[in-house]
Parts: structure tokens; C-alpha cells; sequence
């Protein structure tokens, strides 16, 4: 083990040991003494704040498995390192000191907040009208689709089935419910096909030519080929371009204005600080024996 890798496995079994000891979990995983919970898997998932990485993560029963291993894998280790008194070697105890040292500074720079926050919303004002362009939304379509691909099924194959939708369609069956049955588009099939609106260059072009040209509520395509295979299309609605409203960006704007104002005064308190430590006396001979000792040690040491 390596001693970046026992660093990180011991101030994780610390603290899922002693600090959220307290907290409600349950069991996930539970062998030789080593427990992986719920809490566990929590604060795992929840570094670094990627809401659309942990709907994925949590979706997966493979990718929860696996972490709830590594998790395990990490606290048997770290248990190991104890046992055997890793933690009191010089150097180990040095580097988890500057470990937990490094993580506080971190928690207390993320959690900056200015001692007032300045009402940002003229200025978010200033900046909609100064630059419309910015806010302007092109026109777009929302559609229902049901797609056929092309694994496990040869072109024919494919084919064969898109044309088999499409007459019951026409014969009167209902769209949502064929969608639900024959669509491989897993995002979408069980919404009835429904996607999110989108403006033309955000699809496929055989799929956007095809969905720009549908006029009414309701119209449907032919059959139409892309890359992911065939589809027929639905329009829902057509959406003209328009400006954005200036309160449907207003929040937007103004947390933007936020953050950057923050990161500024974030940047002050830090420069400040530093101004002062500048200040505070160096203990000169103590770093000048230190710096001494250093060196004869070096040089005493091969290559």
C-alpha cells in the first residue's frame, strides 16, 4: 500500500468511526468487523456536489455494489494500518496532520460567505437589457419519438419493426403506449416518448430536418434513420424564438453576481491574511540551525 492510499483509507475509517458515529445509518455491508453504511455511502456519493453523477450512481445497482466494495476495501485497510501502528510512524502521523489540516482549510474556504451580501438585482437588470443577445432562445420543437435500434438486430430486422409501429399508429393505436413497448430509448419510453424541447442544431439532423417540418399538434414523420437507428416522430409543440423573460434569469443572474462577488471577497480575506503573517517574526536562529542540520544530513546520504 502506498502511502497516499493509507493516508486516504485511515482518515476515512477515522472518521466514519468516531466523527458521524452519532448519526442514524444503516447497515450495507457488514464482515470481520467492518461495517460500510448508509452514512457511508452518502458523503461518498455526495463529494464533490454532482447532482446528475449520483442520480446515475444511484440508478446503478452495478456502480452501488462497487463503491460499497471500494468503501470496504478502504476500511479493512485502514484497519490493517492501525493494527500494525502505521499510524505512528513519524512520517504517517506528519502526513495525516497535514491531511486533516488541508481538509479543514478547504471546508473553511468553500464555506466562505461575506459578512453582507449587496442587493444584486439592478445590476442583473443592467446586464439583461445591456446584452439581449445573450438570452435570446431560438426556435425550437418538442417531440415524442419511439426509436428502433440497431443491437442485436440486423438493418431488416430494425427496419421490419419501426414499419410494424408505424401501422398501428396509423390504425388508430395510441402513441404513448406503443412508445412505452417498442422504444429502445430508455430516457424517454416510459414517458411515452416525450423528450425535451430543442432547438435544430441540438440534434441529429436527420431527426431535426424531420421534426422542423411536422406543422400541427400531433403530426408524425415517416420513418426516419440516424445514427441510433429508426424513429418515427410526434410533434408536441412548436416553440418560436423569443427573449427569455428577464425573471426567468433574474435568480440565475443574481447568484452568478453572488459568486463572483464572493470569490472576491474571498480572495481580500485571503490576501489579508497573508499581508499579516508576513509581519509575525521568524525565530531566525532556530531556522538557521535547522537549515544547518538539514544540509549535513543531506550531504551524509547517498544517491
Amino acid at each position: 500500500m502506498n502511502k497516499k492510499t493509507l493516508i486516504i483509507s485511515l482518515i476515512c475509517f477515522i472518521l466514519s468511526s468516531s466523527l458521524f458515529a452519532a448519526e442514524q445509518s444503516t447497515i450495507l455491508l457488514a464482515k470481520n468487523g467492518i461495517q460500510v453504511t448508509s452514512h457511508d455511502l452518502l458523503l461518498f456519493l455526495a463529494q464533490g456536489g454532482d447532482k446528475n453523477k449520483q442520480i446515475v450512481n444511484l440508478k446503478s445497482p452495478k456502480n452501488l455494489k462497487k463503491i460499497i466494495n471500494h468503501l470496504y476495501l478502504t476500511k479493512i485497510l485502514a484497519k490493517e494500518a492501525l493494527e500494525l501502528k502505521l499510524d505512528q510512524d513519524p512520517t504517517i502521523a506528519y502526513q495525516l496532520k497535514q491531511a486533516r489540516l488541508t481538509i479543514l482549510k478547504g471546508a473553511r474556504l468553500q464555506g466562505f460567505k461575506p459578512k453582507k451580501m449587496p442587493d444584486f438585482e439592478d445590476t442583473a437588470k443592467l446586464d439583461y437589457f445591456a446584452n439581449p443577445e445573450k438570452y435570446e432562445q431560438p426556435d425550437k420543437v418538442q417531440v415524442a419519438h419511439i426509436m428502433v435500434n440497431l443491437v442485436d438486430r440486423t438493418e431488416e430486422e430494425a427496419l421490419n419493426r419501426i414499419k410494424e409501429v408505424q401501422s398501428k399508429i396509423l390504425l388508430g393505436e395510441d402513441f404513448a403506449i406503443l412508445a412505452k413497448e417498442y422504444s429502445d430509448d430508455r430516457s424517454s419510453n416510459d414517458k411515452g416518448g416525450i423528450l425535451s424541447a430543442y432547438a435544430k442544431n441540438e440534434l441529429l439532423k436527420p431527426f431535426a430536418d424531420a421534426a422542423f417540418l411536422l406543422e400541427k399538434k400531433d403530426d408524425m414523420s415517416d420513418i426516419v434513420k440516424t445514427d441510433r437507428g429508426y424513429h418515427l416522430i410526434k410533434l408536441i409543440k412548436k416553440i418560436p424564438a423569443h427573449l427569455t423573460p428577464f425573471n426567468d434569469v433574474k435568480e440565475k443572474l443574481i447568484k452568478k453576481l453572488e459568486a463572483k462577488y464572493t470569490a472576491a471577497k474571498k480572495k481580500d480575506y485571503i490576501l489579508s491574511k497573508k499581508e499579516k503573517i508576513k509581519q509575525f517574526p521568524i525565530e531566525e536562529k532556530n531556522l538557521e540551525n535547522f537549515v544547518k542540520q538539514r544540509l549535513v544530513f543531506l550531504e551524509q546520504v547517498e544517491e
